[in-house]
């Protein structure tokens, strides 16, 4: 959420905001996001989100449910967490996936934190795009796309990938690889794919 939105929802004015905001980064338990390319220091483009997984799961589902799991319905709020559980669970995903880059070598090349992007494209029209990272000679950025479905289509997310690629207003080094995050198992030629336990593997090593 942008801090103007977070200041709305707990009716305070944004500036009082920026100490207690920055204190819960400093924990750990919110993290700062701004688009790839942007300067932290200088941005306005800034969303904060929780950082920590077990306390996200807690306010995202736990809290709004408080009253009835007080009277034991664990069952009717599992069933209501379920059908949202595998939307949750992308994002997770998504996060992991972010983190794990800076554990990955691609063709003699290692990288720096991934990041998401967002904002308007060169085609003036809004986009996002789910993960760049620079390689640390900076001749080199990945780019991907991060999926939580059993069935992928991959070409249809490349040609979206090299579309959005297309429309990327920032400086591009003469390097680009592409990859695709997803659950199961697949090949081709132009993209690399990495599954959960690419992923994890990658974190654990």
């Amino acid at each position: 959420h942008r801090p103007s939105e977070i200041a709305a929802r707990l009716g305070k004015p944004a500036t009082q905001l920026s100490r207690p905001i920055g204190f819960l980064v400093n924990q750990g338990y919110v993290r700062r996001e701004v688009p790839f390319g942007e300067n932290p220091r200088t941005t306005k483009r800034s969303l904060y989100k929780i950082d920590d997984a077990f306390m996200n799961f807690y306010f995202t589902f736990l809290v709004p449910n408080k009253s009835r799991l007080e009277f034991d319905m664990i069952n009717q709020v599992w069933e209501e967490i379920s059908e949202r559980y595998s939307q949750y669970v992308s994002h997770v995903w998504e996060d992991l996936c972010r983190k794990s880059i800076p554990f990955i070598e691609i063709d003699g090349k290692r990288f720096y934190p991934a990041m998401r992007w967002w904002g308007s494209g060169l085609s003036k029209k809004q986009m996002e795009i789910d993960l760049l990272a620079q390689s640390t000679d900076g001749k080199a950025l990945l780019i991907g796309e991060v999926k939580w479905t059993e069935s992928v289509n991959i070409e249809r997310v490349l040609h979206s990938l090299n579309q959005k690629i297309d429309n990327l207003p920032i400086n591009k080094p003469p390097t680009i690889f592409k990859a695709v995050f997803q659950q199961l198992p697949a090949s081709h030629p132009e993209v690399y794919v990495f599954t959960p336990d690419d992923v994890i593997g990658f974190i654990r090593t």
